[in-house]
């Protein structure tokens, strides 16, 4: 019983931390939970366990692993610093991504303006592998030649509805004058 106990107490304190950490009220994260205010109040105080559908709930709001509701010992300091320096890093990895396509996307413009074509299309390319660049590549060349596909056909599609839409407005047009 002290275990379960013990248990019910990390998860309190944890859950309060890492609650706060996400500027949430306790009435919001009941409102995210869809649970009654107290319950979630006194899962806070460690007066109700939540049960294991809940527990994973909390921690997809929060973004958490169970174990880190679980976990003692280890400090609310040290989660967030972990999870700081990894969306630092996943965010300068992005604004890395964009600088290259950037750049890229004005020397294409420029090469076209001038009439380099070849250096256009080297541009392009450079963005299309910054654009395409994953552990497994051929995931996202198949997204992409997919994406290209029904666009080559929805474009089809609208052509030959547009040309038919205009014929049926010119013969409604000619029967009405």
């Amino acid at each position: 019983m002290f275990l379960r106990d013990t248990k019910t107490t990390h998860i309190a304190q944890n859950l309060k931390e890492y609650r706060i950490s996400h500027n949430l009220k306790q009435t919001e994260m009941a409102d995210l939970l869809k649970m009654n205010y107290q319950n979630y109040s006194k899962m806070e105080r460690g007066v109700y366990q939540p049960s294991l559908d809940k527990l994973l709930e909390i921690c997809d709001i929060l973004m958490l692993t169970p174990n880190d509701l679980l976990q003692e010992g280890r400090s609310f300091d040290e989660y967030k610093q972990e999870y700081i320096e990894k969306f630092d890093n996943e965010l300068l990895q992005f604004l890395d991504i964009v600088h290259i396509i950037e750049e890229e996307r004005a020397k294409a413009d420029f090469a076209h303006a001038t009439g380099n074509y070849k250096a256009e299309s080297l541009s392009l390319d450079i963005i299309f592998h910054a654009l395409v660049k994953t552990d497994d590549e051929n995931i996202n060349y198949r997204k992409m030649i997919d994406t290209l596909y029904y666009d080559y056909i929805n474009s089809y599609i609208r052509k030959f509805s547009d040309k038919t839409h205009k014929e049926l407005y010119q013969k409604i047009l000619e029967k009405n004058f």
